[in-house]
């Protein structure tokens, strides 16, 4: 384990791209492994997805504001509206059938505030409320409940937090949590003060069933150490722990406690669990992007400074398209080992959003005006089904 990181697991017990580095020196964790990037394969590259294959489109400009896909809940997708009048009031969110073009109204964020949805489940959807300016440190987490419209709280931010040294804003979303979903159950990390006012960082699982709040690690951040990207699948949680001497990636089975280490080299972020838990997939330094089967360690390395990030859709791992340094946006598919990346836009046209959401990729395109600069009113989201 690395020193300065605390497994807080109940119930725990102790050649190729990952081999056997050295045993934990706690009876909490198996051995560490070690990920070898060297020996990643190379994703295989499907066919091109053409700019114009799109089945169904969106304006990006609606009646009220911008609007943005933002998840898949069953069939439909979830859009946010951001209101362009002043004083048009808080972003407003939709629940949009992309076959009917129905659409049903679900919830505004208050004026002054603004919701941002980092994960869905069924129909439960994670959703955590900031102010308009980074580093958000004030913050509240709840689940929206969409079958039976109730918003249930989860956690909020600590007073004070923000102002003690070693409280380090990260993206995506500052000092606000990133959370994940899986069912019933809701895994964030995120910084608060012990009884003696000290810093700490935890990795935190709530159960909306329960409704109990347990700690799955703990880390001292005036030692430098950290904990980032929590994310659930398949009954699994990971994590990465990151520390001076490099970073660590930590998956936990819920059900018994287990954790299994993988020391990561590069600059892992962005770590996540597809749906079945069998795979871990991260971006290392925003350049590349891997896959890690935990069945039987093979690595592929599906992508490379296209984009930034990882979105995790069932089977799929997409990430967000680096528009203004000329990237694009695709998808892996797990099942098939294939990548496929759109084509290249129209000369001045831009594409800052493309990503998997249920059974939809999704991506934007902004054309060029006459003076040859994106026409952001002009902006419109092209959709194409996937294979189940």
């Amino acid at each position: 384990m690395v020193a300065g990181v605390t497994l807080i697991v109940s119930g725990c017990a102790g050649g190729g791209p990952v081999t056997a580095d050295r045993p934990s020196p706690t009876p909490t964790a198996a051995p560490t492994l070690r990920v070898d990037l060297q020996a990643a394969e190379p994703a295989r590259v499907g066919a091109p997805i053409a700019t114009g294959a799109g089945a169904v489109s969106l304006p990006m400009y609606g009646d009220g504001g911008i609007v943005q896909p933002v998840a898949a809940v069953g069939p439909r997708l979830l859009l946010s509206e951001t209101p362009t009048a002043e004083g048009g009031g808080g972003r407003r969110f939709f629940a949009w059938d992309p076959l009917t073009g129905e659409r049903e109204a679900l919830w505004e964020a208050p004026a002054g505030r603004q919701d941002i949805v980092t994960a869905v489940s069924g129909s439960r959807v994670v959703v955590v409320r900031t102010g308009l300016a980074l580093p958000f440190a004030d913050w509240l987490l709840t689940v929206r409940d969409l079958a039976t419209s109730r918003m249930i709280p989860v956690a909020m931010s600590q007073a004070g937090v923000a102002a003690v040294t070693g409280a380090t804003a990260a993206p995506p979303l500052g000092l606000a949590p990133y959370a994940a979903i899986d069912g019933n159950v809701v895994c964030w990390a995120a910084y608060s003060l012990d009884p003696a006012g000290r810093l700490r960082r935890q990795v935190l699982l709530h159960d909306l069933e329960t409704g109990s709040t347990r700690v799955l690690a703990e880390a001292d951040p005036r030692t430098g150490h950290g904990l980032e990207s929590p994310s659930l699948g398949g009954g699994l949680a990971a994590w990465i722990e990151t520390a001076p001497g490099g970073s660590v990636f930590a998956v936990a089975e819920l059900g018994t406690g287990q954790v299994t280490r993988y020391a990561a080299p590069g600059s892992p972020s962005f770590l996540r669990l597809d749906g079945s838990g069998r795979h871990l997939a991260w971006d290392d330094g925003l350049a590349a992007k891997y896959a890690l089967d935990l069945d039987d360690g093979s690595l592929v390395r599906y992508a490379g400074a296209e984009g930034w990030g990882v979105l995790a859709a069932g089977h799929r791992l997409s990430w967000a398209p680096a528009g203004a340094f000329s990237g694009t946006g695709g998808f892996y598919d797990l099942a098939t080992g294939e990548v496929r990346f759109l084509e290249p836009s129209a000369a001045g046209s831009v594409t800052n959003l493309a990503g998997v959401f249920g059974g939809w990729f999704v991506w934007q395109e902004i054309p060029a005006g006459a003076n040859g600069r994106p026409r952001a009113e002009a902006g419109v989201y092209h959709l194409l089904p996937l294979d189940p």
